[in-house]
């Protein structure tokens, strides 16, 4: 309030509105919202998913710098923030949205995470399965970078491959499409019931 009594409004924080649309989902997304939520109310021969919408935060914050600018958060921060925020908002209102998560990759083979690195190269080319599928399984998990370079060039990308850089290995459990990810973790899509 000013020295005459008047109240002036200042934006401190601009807020994000999320849009839910109906065209991007996912096969998973479209699985999880057959499976989890209830579309009652729906006439006949109505499919379900005309009433699920989805909003991507990472598709969403490429509005947004890369690098955080003016006090203003990056691209990464602001995804992190979003999810944060609908993850803290998801058991408020568990029948307006659910939060979904990308699916982690199949382990290509029994006992795979035990498989030194020389014996996974043999393995994957003894059984021919897919070195992407064995790349992406990688990156997600233990990210041992002798696996994803020699992946990368048997999936003929030897430019992607020498630009690699050792990194140290984590392991990280598979979890389900449910689990929600660890704070500071970016979930990919959310999806909504209307």
């Amino acid at each position: 309030m000013d020295a005459r009594g008047f109240g002036h409004t200042t934006v401190l924080d601009e807020g994000v509105r999320a849009d839910f649309m109906q065209s991007g989902l996912l096969d998973h997304e479209i699985e999880f919202a057959l499976e989890y939520l209830s579309f009652t109310g729906l006439p006949d021969g109505v499919s379900p998913l005309t009433r699920v919408g989805v909003f991507d935060t990472e598709a969403f914050c490429q509005r947004y710098p890369e690098k955080a600018k003016h006090g203003q958060p990056g691209r990464v921060e602001m995804q992190i923030q979003m999810d944060e925020r609908l993850r803290e908002l998801q058991p408020m209102f568990p029948n307006q949205f659910i939060v979904v998560d990308t699916p982690q990759a199949a382990e290509p083979w029994p006992n795979y995470d035990s498989e030194p690195v020389e014996e996974v190269l043999k393995l994957q080319e003894r059984l021919g399965i897919s070195p992407e599928r064995i790349r992406i399984y990688e990156l997600e998990n233990q990210n041992r970078a002798e696996i994803v370079r020699a992946m990368l060039v048997a999936e003929g990308d030897p430019g992607a491959a020498a630009q690699v850089k050792d990194a140290p290995a984590v392991h990280t459990e598979p979890g389900n499409a449910q689990s929600p990810p660890s704070d500071g973790e970016a979930a990919d899509k959310i999806i909504v019931e209307a």
